[in-house]
Order: C-alpha cells, then structure tokens, then sequence
C-alpha cells in the first residue's frame, strides 16, 4: 500500500508539474495562445520519463489535458475542445515517451553525462528531434479542428518546434541536475549548469519581449497607415455622397416644376458614378385635398395598383390613414 501511495504520488506530482510548466511557458505564448517560444513542460516531462520510467507517461498526458482544455473552450465548445486537448496531451506523452526511448537507445540512460556525445546526444534526440512530434500533430489537430486558421499552421508549427525544443534544452538538464542525484560529479556541476541554463532562459525571454515589442510597433504603424487611407477614403466617399444631395437639392431650387422623370435621368449619372447611393427618391409633398389626383395620376403614368400606404408594426403595408399631407416614395 505505500508503494502504490509512492506511485501515486509520483504522478500527481509529474502532472502538476507539467502543468504548472506549461502555465510558465504560456506567459511567453504568441497569439492566438497555442504555442509558445519556450515550453518548459517539454522538458520537465522528459526528465520525468528518464527518471521514472514510462509509467508516467499518463501523467504527463493528464498534465497537458488539464492546461490546454480551458484555451480551446470558448471556439470549440467543451466536447470539442476536450477532443483538441485529448489529441495534444497524448501527442505530449507520446512525444516525452519517444523522446526518452531515443536517448535510452542511442545515447544511453542511466548515463552520468560526463562525455559530449551523451550530453549532446540527450539535447538532441530530445529536443529538436523528439519535438517534432507534438509540434506536428498539434498544429495539426488545432487546423483540422479549424481553431487555427489553415495558413497559421507553419507559423505556429515552427513556433511550437522551438518552444519545445528550447523547454528540452533548457529544462530538462536542470530538472536532471537536482532530482537525478546523488552524483557528486553534477552537485559539482548544479551551480555552473544552472547559471547557464537560467541565463539562457533569461535571454530567451529578453529576446521574445524584444521582438514581441517590436512586432506590436510594426503592426501598430501599420494599422495607423491602413486607417488613415480608410479614413481619407470614406470621407472622399461621403463628400461625393453629399455633393449628390446637394446637386439634387440645386435641381429643385433651381427648377422647382422638374418632373419625376426629369429627376430620374439628373440622378441616373450620380447613382452610376456611385454605386454606394442605393438610392435617390422621388418623394412628393401631396397635401390630402390631392391624394386621389396624385394616386389617380400616379396609375394613368403606368403604376396601375399605386396606393399611398403606410407600414404597421407587424410589418404589413396597409392604407395610409388621413392626414394633412403626405410624402409618398415612388
């Protein structure tokens, strides 16, 4: 029984750590949030899996379940975002368990690291080469499910590969370091390995704030461009839209006799020149002692069932009641 406590306890502990790794690492997440320039959980479930042995790999997959289903929620609804966040948690495991059976193979583990073909071999069998893995088959998944778009997936591939690669370069030799001991030939080393693994997190992160900073600025001046050629676009276009009115109110102070088809074709060219007017309206003001001459004039001139009518809230257009004049649109 406290065996199987140990046990239990071992996963819990590798699947919070995964996920407070993967919270780490989503401070430093590009938009739209999926990936990240360095993942620190890559690297800590590596060295889970070379300390433990693959009876952690569930742990690591709970561990990335239960970090990426709260940030594909809101598309997806929750089946399908645990469908997504299924799909990159076993991707995350399989990626650690590949990862860890590839250096066990090739590099050898246990290995006290103390030659640069073990050290280098471990880097990279299990980062840039294991991160294949979870990069491709979650972009994947996030571009299948469409919660990327489709020509987002070698941005986000490519920033997925590197976060996980540097969480592995970084972080698993820590993680190794201070939990693989006692070896006294790396208690020589913690202090020396740390300070350069934690300046190299540091830069990382200098580096990300850096070029994050300089690409809000690009995207900033160029929103401001862009606006500014909307803006001077849409008043060119309601100046022409008013100039239009303004011809049209020049016509009747000018002609005030000017017949509906006389203003039909003084308006033709306005509506050809600008396709945005949908329309410029001849709206008589018919005093209620000329209704009927207007409605009888208005068939003879080829409108047979003209009628002056007005719209009821239910929408139904029905016959204009009495009143002292109206302005029916023809």
């Amino acid at each position: 029984m406290n065996r199987k406590l140990k046990q239990l306890a071992v996963l819990v502990i590798v699947a919070c750590g995964y996920y407070v790794g993967g919270r780490l690492g989503l401070l430093l997440a590009v938009p739209p949030g999926y990936a990240t320039v360095v993942w620190p959980a890559s690297g800590l479930a590596l060295a889970a899996v070379l300390l433990k042995g693959y009876g952690v790999v569930p742990a690591v997959a709970l561990g990335s379940i239960l970090l990426n289903l709260p940030t594909s929620l809101a598309p997806l609804g929750f089946w399908g975002s645990a469908a997504v966040a299924l799909g990159i948690g076993v991707g995350a495991a399989v990626q650690a368990a590949v990862s860890a059976g590839l250096i066990r193979r090739f590099a050898g583990w246990p290995n006290p690291l103390v030659d640069a073909r073990a050290i280098v071999g471990l880097l990279l069998l299990g980062g840039p080469l294991g991160s294949l893995i979870n990069a491709t088959s979650g972009t994947g998944i996030l571009t299948v499910s469409s919660t990327i778009p489709i020509d987002s997936f070698w941005s986000t591939w490519a920033t997925w590969w590197v976060g996980d690669s540097l969480g592995v370069l970084i972080f698993a030799p820590l993680a190794l370091l201070w939990v693989a001991g006692p070896l006294e030939i790396w208690r020589r080393r913690q202090a020396v390995v740390t300070v350069v693994m934690g300046g190299l997190f540091v830069l990382s992160v200098f580096g990300f704030v850096l070029a994050d900073r300089w690409e809000k600025e690009r995207l900033a001046l160029e929103f401001r461009r862009e606006a500014a050629g909307v803006k001077h676009e849409l008043e060119s276009t309601v100046a022409n839209y008013v100039e239009s009115v303004q011809a049209v109110r020049s016509l009747f102070v000018s002609y005030p006799a000017a017949s509906r088809d006389e203003f039909r074709t003084f308006v033709r060219r306005f509506l050809q020149r600008h396709p945005g007017i949908q329309a410029l309206s001849w709206v008589p003001r018919v005093p209620h002692s000329l209704r009927a001459v207007v409605e009888q004039a208005a068939r003879i001139d080829g409108f047979e069932k003209f009628a002056i009518l007005q719209r009821e809230p239910s929408g139904e257009m029905v016959t204009r009641t009495e009143a002292q004049e109206y302005f029916p649109v023809f």
